[in-house]
């Protein structure tokens, strides 16, 4: 092979190298970039957390044992709901979905799926609009209720959420015994 032409292919590899590198550069590097993003860049550390923990429980298998597990689960939920932490809508719909496994038969019978979620919607746009949200939950006291046979059948638990702007926000959660899951039957604000 001649000088020439060793120099010539030589070339040749080194223009389809930087071609390669380039298309790489643009495309393969940056694939990562291009996909939507789930949460909200300045807390995505934080939400890839909690939506880990959350859609890790294997409701089905392993149900929270106590009310103030159960409890402890809805929380993070809610932080990662109203924590201004989503960017990614769909993921309202999934955490709709593990909602409605904690919740009681009468508050699924009366809330479609889809109901449910509308409600969700508009409260996160009040939320936007306002631009009020949780910062952090602490779980408080928790009264048990025995029923007539001498069972405990019923939970209230204390819940003090701190939001943005407005300081902080009592509400108490009331629990029930339904097949042997404690579920969430109703809640109450409890600081007006």
């Amino acid at each position: 092979m001649k000088k020439s032409s060793a120099k010539r292919v030589g070339l040749i590899i080194v223009m389809l190298g930087a071609i390669v590198i380039g298309f790489l550069a643009r495309y393969g590097f940056n694939a990562s970039n291009s996909k939507p993003r789930l949460f909200v860049k300045e807390k995505e550390i934080i939400a890839n957390k909690l939506y880990e923990e959350i859609t890790s429980a294997d409701l089905e298998a392993k149900y929270p044992e106590t009310p103030e597990k159960a409890m402890d689960l809805y929380s993070n939920i809610n932080l990662l709901i109203f924590g201004d932490m989503i960017a990614d809508e769909t993921i309202y719909q999934d955490l709709v979905k593990i909602l409605r496994k904690l919740y009681s038969n009468e508050i699924i019978t009366a809330n479609s799926e889809e109901n449910q979620y509308q409600k969700l919607m508009d409260s996160i746009k009040i939320k936007n609009e306002t631009n009020v949200f949780i910062t952090e939950t602490e779980r408080g006291a928790s009264s048990y209720t025995k029923g007539a046979s001498g069972i405990t059948e019923a939970c209230v638990i204390s819940v003090r959420q701190y939001a943005n702007n407005v300081g902080f926000i009592n509400w108490d959660y009331h629990f029930m015994l339904q097949d042997g899951f404690w579920k969430i039957h109703s809640w109450a604000r409890t600081d007006l």
